[in-house]
């Protein structure tokens, strides 16, 4: 959003146009950032972030890759980070137990940066070559308090409850038997 404070005066142009003004470096930037928010729109999550939250911390998320069982996050330690897998399989781990893997679109690291006290409740471990998005704290604020990816950051709290019983769970209908 602008504002004119307190007077101005503002010409529209289109990317032709500001193009002629200022080469071709200047279209060549403008086609490419565009190019990197359609791409990243295609992944399930910054899906769901507005396109005005997505343009402001798109120069800012970069990619990172980690090799087969190197530790991504240590428990206990300060989150900075949000991730979001691209590309292989990480172990979520709580005191040396194995809670859950997640696969390609999975995000973790999310919890310490909306949380007061920012630090670490699971190690990240990589089980195959991994590649995330990476999202810095200081952009993760332009985001994390929108409608939309709150209800994403409580419906995936609500999946990764491990404290269900199984002796709470009821009955409803088999969906196969194994042979």
């Amino acid at each position: 959003d602008l504002m004119a404070y307190p007077d101005c005066l503002v010409f529209e142009s289109n990317l032709d146009e500001i193009s002629g003004y200022f080469g071709d470096v200047f279209r060549t930037s403008t086609l490419n950032f565009l190019h990197k928010v359609k791409k990243m729109q295609k992944n399930s999550f910054l899906s769901k972030i507005s396109d005005n939250s997505l343009k402001r911390i798109i120069d800012h998320i970069k990619k990172e890759r980690f090799t087969a069982g190197q530790k991504i996050i240590e428990e206990g330690t300060e989150g900075k980070k949000m991730y979001i897998i691209i590309k292989g399989i990480v172990r979520v781990s709580k005191n040396d137990v194995m809670l859950r893997d997640l696969e390609k679109n999975s995000f973790f690291g999310e919890i310490a940066l909306l949380n007061a006290n920012k630090t670490r409740t699971a190690t990240v471990t990589a089980l195959t070559d991994v590649t995330c998005f990476a999202i810095h704290a200081k952009e993760f604020k332009y985001f994390a308090y929108e409608d939309t990816i709150q209800k994403v950051f409580k419906e995936a709290q609500a999946l990764r409850n491990d404290t269900i019983e199984l002796s709470k769970l009821h009955f409803i209908k088999d969906i196969g038997k194994g042979k």
